[in-house]
């Protein structure tokens, strides 16, 4: 057996009995809105009941935290602080107090740090004994003139000031507790930052690292070594997960993987950084916990659905097919192994077999969207709303491009349905991504003319062509040609390898593929090839309004007056399809989007009901979708 075998083994024979003693928990150390008071207790008291045992208070948009740090925090937010500090030890949790003056402090100023040990004191008197000095995420060779004046370099100034600092915490608080957050906190690369870290802070000061990278996809034992010998101690892992302020459209959901099951015998401490969103970060916090508490004996997939159904309470079973769609992070690409399937299966052997088997898992991401907005707790479903409600938005989307690959949507949609999709794809909100993307892109890949498909008006490649030959009308390939009776001929003189409609009276009368059509003397043929004819056979049905001007070919709406059942059932789909992509785009509350869904159901029923489509339940329906058309329109106009 190896030296490093032996090391490990031991390692993880006192793992169990290290954690018990390790300060665990988290670090409310992320970008953007600091969490609400609510929210800090709902957590503390979630770490409490999982066995984690620290609470660091750091929030980098907290302005007297960083920017305004030299400032006093007011007597309402103290009073709150005081409330937090009460619920740990309810919790038995240890409340860290945080301040990051680096962006801006001379380091070296003695009044500069009796500022900051006052500001780092201020809970002293309530019982905190836990501080924290950061000085991330500044300039490395940041130095003031007095400081240049005084020290080789800046890492020397910051090692004075938390020597200094520790110093005097102590001298008011011999049982404190002190860390602190370098300005190299990454990677595993010898540094001379690390050298003077190494040689001249306090030994008895715990030093911040998050791993390799700001987000760690992995913690190991090489990674453990190397970084245990820059910093002359075992680090604090500040671990960048679930934070999501750096990707604010998704939410990173899944277990924790890829740390060492020797971690914790191997480290000062740890702290998670979660998501902004806090209750949503109780599910991968649980499975933090789980393997905190047991790093040999972690099974993330066990943790992370009891973790789920902890959270998610009577939604859990819901809630389990959206978190499974909240997986891809740092850590892993995470796609939910069901959906994955499902597409995959179906783009690799397309049959009525994997068609409904991908329609079946569908139907359960549109289940649990329509569902969990009015199941979950409200704390956590006003969070995940955003997600909720683009889950449900996708669904539809995917349900759409399957429906188009298996031939079920009429030609005519298929350009708002392409819209649609696109809008949902485009969204800056991210869930189930991989998979449907994947689905889109076959449905796309299957009709060159789905992209064309949707355009209201097609610029001819030429008007009234000169006649050569049998088949003179020069129409080449993916040509739009209109022939008026200016042509040279009292026909089009095209073939058969086309589509060509022929407008009278400024509306479409017929549309054949059959080739030299007949032009009428009030109106026009409109001739197309390839893509081309794609778009006559998807937009020049029979009654819809069409006018030339110039080469270019213009499509108006039916008028209902002069709409068939088939034709007035195509149209609602049409607009309801375009009313949905703008509000799914403008992320419209839930509720509206499953009106829309209804109303699309009900659109539905009527066209498998069989026979010519029931005119007084289409006019039943019409007055919803108008006024999802309005919304829209409101929508559309809104400021993002």
């Amino acid at each position: 057996m190896t030296l490093r075998a032996l090391t490990t083994l031991s390692a993880l024979a006192v793992s169990a009995a290290s954690a018990a003693s390790l300060p665990m928990g988290l670090v409310e150390g992320f970008y953007g809105p600091p969490w609400s008071h609510e929210d800090r207790l709902d957590v503390i008291g979630f770490l409490g009941r999982h066995g984690l045992n620290l609470y660091i208070y750091g929030p980098k948009d907290d302005p007297q935290h960083r920017a305004e740090w030299r400032e006093p925090y007011p007597a309402e937010q103290m009073d709150e602080f005081r409330a937090l500090v009460r619920a740990c030890r309810d919790a038995g949790v240890d409340f860290c107090f945080a301040v990051s003056p680096g962006v801006d402090m001379t380091y070296s100023d003695p009044a500069e740090q009796r500022l900051l040990l006052d500001k780092m004191m201020c809970l002293a008197g309530d019982g905190v004994h836990h501080f924290a000095l950061f000085l991330d995420d500044i300039d490395i060779e940041r130095m003031g003139e007095a400081d240049r004046a005084r020290f080789a370099s800046p890492a020397e100034a910051q090692m004075f000031l938390a020597n200094a600092l520790h110093r005097q915490i102590l001298e008011r608080d011999p049982s404190a507790w002190f860390v602190i957050c370098p300005t190299l906190y990454l990677g595993i690369e010898p540094s001379p930052y690390w050298d003077t870290l190494r040689e001249q802070l306090d030994p008895r000061i715990g030093v911040i690292w998050t791993g390799i990278d700001v987000v760690a996809p992995a913690i190991t034992d090489e990674h453990l070594d190397a970084i245990t010998a820059h910093l002359g101690r075992p680090p604090f892992i500040w671990d960048n997960y679930p934070v999501n302020d750096f990707q604010r459209g998704q939410l990173f959901l899944g277990p924790v993987i890829g740390r060492t099951p020797a971690l914790t015998a191997r480290i000062s401490g740890y702290a998670a950084n979660p998501m902004l969103e806090a209750h949503a970060s109780l599910i991968p916090l649980a499975t933090i916990a789980d393997f905190l508490r047991d790093p040999a004996g972690y099974d993330p997939e066990r943790s992370w659905r009891r973790a789920v159904e902890e959270v998610g309470g009577a939604a859990a079973e819901d809630l389990l097919v959206f978190a499974d769609q909240c997986r891809p992070s740092g850590l892993s690409d995470g796609e939910s192994r069901s959906l994955r399937t499902a597409v995959d299966g179906f783009r690799a052997s397309p049959s009525a077999g994997t068609a409904d088997a991908l329609s079946r898992e569908i139907e359960r991401l549109r289940a649990a969207a329509e569902r969990l907005p009015w199941t979950l707790d409200p704390a956590l479903a006003s969070e995940v709303s955003p997600w909720i409600t683009a889950l449900g938005a996708r669904a539809e989307a995917m349900d759409l491009a399957l429906q188009f690959v298996e031939g079920r949507v009429a030609p005519r949609s298929s350009g708002a349905l392409l819209r649609f999709v696109n809008r949902v794809r485009a969204s800056d909100v991210i869930i189930a991504a991989g998979p449907s993307e994947r689905l889109f892109e076959m449905a796309v890949g299957l009709s060159p003319a789905w992209r064309e498909a949707h355009a209201s008006t097609w610029t001819a490649d030429a008007v009234d062509p000169p006649v050569e030959g049998e088949y003179g009308g020069n129409r080449g390939p993916d040509q739009l040609i209109v022939y008026t009776p200016g042509y040279a001929a009292t026909t089009t003189h095209t073939n058969q390898w086309g589509a060509e409609a022929q407008v009278s009276g400024g509306v479409v009368v017929r549309v054949s593929d059959e080739g030299n059509a007949a032009i009428p003397l009030d109106g026009f043929v409109v001739s197309g090839h390839g893509v081309a004819a794609a778009w006559v056979r998807a937009n020049l049905v029979p009654e819809t309004p069409v006018r030339l001007e110039g080469n270019s070919v213009h499509l108006s709406p039916i008028p209902e007056t002069r709409l068939t059942p088939e034709r007035r059932l195509e149209t609602m789909r049409v607009r309801l399809l375009d009313a949905l992509a703008v509000l799914a785009e403008r992320q419209a509350p839930l509720e509206i989007l499953q009106v829309a869904r209804l109303v699309l159901g009900e659109l539905d029923r009527v066209e498998r009901a069989g026979g010519r489509p029931d005119v007084t339940r289409l006019r039943q329906i019409e007055p919803r979708l108008r006024a999802l058309e309005a919304l829209a329109q409101a929508s559309a106009g809104a400021v993002p």
